[in-house]
């Protein structure tokens, strides 16, 4: 994993806040892309009724959102436990 963001913005070289996004699908794609996935996508009942959906979003999009600024909050140690 990588290391918890402990720099403001304002500390950042501007370099580091710049990020080029890719090219946003209008909704109507991006509805058809989820559609499409709804129809590709198996069920299953065992142990409870399910779907498998794969590519959900467009590539473009789910790469936009892998390359927002921002990073998982720093947890220390939870003894093991998800909730404290």
């Amino acid at each position: 994993m990588g290391a918890a963001v402990s720099a403001t913005a304002a500390e950042r070289p501007t370099a580091e806040r710049t990020v080029e996004f890719p090219p946003t699908p209008d909704a109507a794609a991006i509805a058809r892309h989820f559609g499409d996935a709804l129809a590709r996508a198996q069920c299953d009942d065992k142990p409870y009724r399910h779907w498998n959906l794969a590519a959900v979003l467009p590539e473009s999009l789910a790469v936009g959102v892998l390359l927002l600024p921002i990073a998982p909050p720093a947890i220390g140690d939870n003894h093991g436990v998800r909730d404290l």
